[in-house]
């Protein structure tokens, strides 16, 4: 192993240099590939989307702490544009249904609608699995 001062050849056992004593360090079997420039772009832009759709759900919630109903938008307007969905709803467990408590999206949905709590359903099924489920063409899914 090469010392990184002298250039000293030691043995590949050896901690220390033998000829100056630098510590040697030993090549990492885990090297991560460096990152491009535009993979660091866009993760930078991704924080900064994702810190400013906080921002402006706390400014919300600061504005109106007592009402829940413009948060819900808010966040539901950020799901969709983070996930790129042209789609998206915030539902509320209410006995053996899901209410409907936010929508953003083209796909018109009434305040309140009811889904029943299934296994057919995307919504019922997320919430019966405790995870969350990412539907490219709903239509296909349901």
């Amino acid at each position: 192993m090469q010392c990184p001062r002298c250039q000293h050849q030691n043995p590949p056992d050896h901690k220390f240099c033998s000829q100056c004593g630098t510590a040697l360090q030993r090549a990492s079997r885990k090297v991560q590939p460096t990152p491009s420039y535009t993979d660091l772009q866009h993760s930078l832009t991704e924080a900064l989307e994702q810190q400013s759709a906080m921002a402006e759900i706390l400014r919300i919630i600061s504005t109106s702490p007592t009402n829940l109903q413009p948060v819900l938008d808010e966040v539901v307007k950020s799901a969709a544009r983070f996930c790129a969905a042209p789609d998206a709803s915030i539902f509320r467990l209410d006995g053996e249904n899901l209410r409907a408590e936010a929508h953003h999206g083209a796909v018109s949905q009434p305040a309140g609608f009811l889904i029943p709590l299934v296994r057919g359903t995307v919504a019922g099924r997320s919430v019966l699995e405790r995870q969350t489920i990412a539907v490219t063409d709903l239509q296909v899914e349901t």
